[in-house]
């Protein structure tokens, strides 16, 4: 079978290497437009997580130019085929891209490329005047990769992990089918018994055995002589969360701390730490002075977060009081640089606290949530919550409905959901944002499944 390049194969479906006597025919010295891109990527300067965003800021183009010859069975049909490519690649853009499909000869596998615009270059000769044929380059703008074929791992029916958070799924991509950088990964989930208030997702490339998360109940006692109790209810996870009163104002307390070990999480690869805590104090004035922050620490380096306390409103002012998740920081493991040798020491950490009360109430926290930070997005709906088995696309950095492709109005924070090759990934949903003054956060019964579309610098692999 020859090569074969179909322009829009959804709309005008124009085959442009026919080799017939009249229509499209490309030439030897076909340019992909692969290497601009190799150059960026392979200089060193940037991390594979952040490939995407430099491309982006940079409004980075693939140039791929055709050599190509165009004969008409007349002057007027001529003028139409060149009319034809012209019309397609004038409406192409970064906002409606159009496909070029290729499919290298001998070949089964495909590469889509997303077109933005092109023209056509060449002079009118005698060619064309007298033989009814152009020849010339066809130049093509494109987005900076070829995208081979979707490959769909699981289903609503089927879900890759149904199970109430921190949850995790592991995405199995086919050998020789992973792409050459981050694939375009879509991950589809839906909340089975609660409304959608909050969800994160998380994900580490080529990982398969990173910590999702911890719950603080299996966490040892620090070394604060504060009061620990178990606070026996419902809301919390397991029914139960550990909790810490300071007894002496104005001094930093250790109050739990766990280890963890070099397989938890990947060095140098940032950690975003999400806590959910619950101030039981019921009065507003008493429950912001409870401060707290984690220390992580390994090998004599200790990193520090930024104080955090539960937000005041979260309760009614009086009596009843609610647990929120809370934003942390990101911390590396281990912290400070890593060097030439391989780390192979433990990480620790430590949930500090100090109160700026004479009479302050103590502090449940139940669950550590880890969001690498490069590769993680965590949305809230602030208003209103999605009905339960509402079905959510979260396409790298934007969610939408499943059933109506509905953008979804939330607050999100993080970067984007991508990864190259077979990993895990940790999902967790809650039926209320994760600060909120109208109830608990909540571990939902979440199902999730996924989309991935491997990304080719050059041709997809034969």
């Amino acid at each position: 079978m020859a090569l074969s390049i179909v322009l829009e194969p959804t709309g005008v479906n124009q085959q442009l290497n026919q080799g017939t006597a009249t229509g499209y025919s490309t030439q030897s010295g076909i340019d992909w437009g692969g290497a601009a891109i190799q150059d960026v990527i392979t200089q060193g300067g940037y991390r594979i997580e952040d490939i995407d965003a430099i491309l982006s800021a940079g409004r980075v183009q693939r140039t791929i130019t055709i050599p190509m010859r165009i004969i008409g069975s007349s002057k007027d049909d001529l003028a139409t085929k060149i009319s034809l490519l012209s019309t397609v690649l004038a409406r192409a853009s970064r906002y409606a891209p159009v496909d070029l499909v290729v499919t290298p000869n001998g070949s089964s596998k495909t590469t889509t490329f997303k077109l933005l615009g092109g023209m056509l270059d060449g002079a009118y000769d005698f060619l064309d005047d007298i033989s009814n044929r152009w020849i010339g380059t066809l130049t093509l703008q494109a987005l900076p990769f070829g995208y081979g074929a979707k490959q769909t791992m699981g289903s609503s029916g089927s879900p890759l992990v149904n199970a109430a958070g921190p949850a995790s799924f592991t995405v199995t991509v086919a050998a020789g089918s992973e792409g050459d950088v981050l694939a375009d990964v879509t991950i589809i989930f839906q909340n089975t018994v609660d409304a959608l208030g909050a969800v994160s997702v998380g994900v580490i490339s080529g990982n398969t055995g990173w910590l999702v998360g911890s719950d603080v109940t299996g966490w040892s006692n620090g070394s604060g002589a504060g009061t620990r109790a178990t606070q026996s209810v419902a809301k919390y996870k397991g029914a139960a969360a550990p909790s810490y009163e300071i007894l002496t104002v104005s001094q930093i307390d250790e109050a739990y701390k766990q280890t963890f070990s070099t397989t938890d999480f990947p060095v140098n690869t940032p950690i975003r730490i999400i806590l959910n805590a619950d101030d039981l104090s019921g009065s507003i004035s008493n429950r912001g002075q409870n401060q707290f922050r984690l220390a992580v620490t390994a090998g004599g380096v200790t990193q520090y977060g930024d104080w955090v306390s539960v937000p005041p409103g979260a309760g009614n002012g009086t009596t009843t009081h609610f647990t929120q998740g809370l934003d942390m920081g990101t911390f590396l493991f281990p912290p400070g640089p890593s060097g030439s040798v391989a780390f192979s020491a433990t990480t620790t950490i430590s949930i500090q606290m100090q109160a700026t009360s004479t009479s302050p109430s103590a502090v449940a926290f139940d669950e550590v949530i880890f969001l690498p930070d490069a590769t993680s997005l965590l949305a809230e709906w602030p208003l209103s919550q999605p009905a339960a088995n509402t079905v959510i696309r979260i396409e790298s950095d934007l969610l939408y409905g499943n059933a109506d492709g509905s953008p979804q109005t939330v607050a999100a924070t993080g970067s984007h959901i991508r990864f190259r090759g077979t990993s895990r990934v940790g999902i967790w949903t809650s039926a209320l944002p994760l600060a909120n003054t109208t109830g608990d956060i909540t571990y939902s019964n979440v199902k999730a499944w996924a989309e991935y579309t491997p990304r080719y610098i050059h041709l997809a692999p034969v």
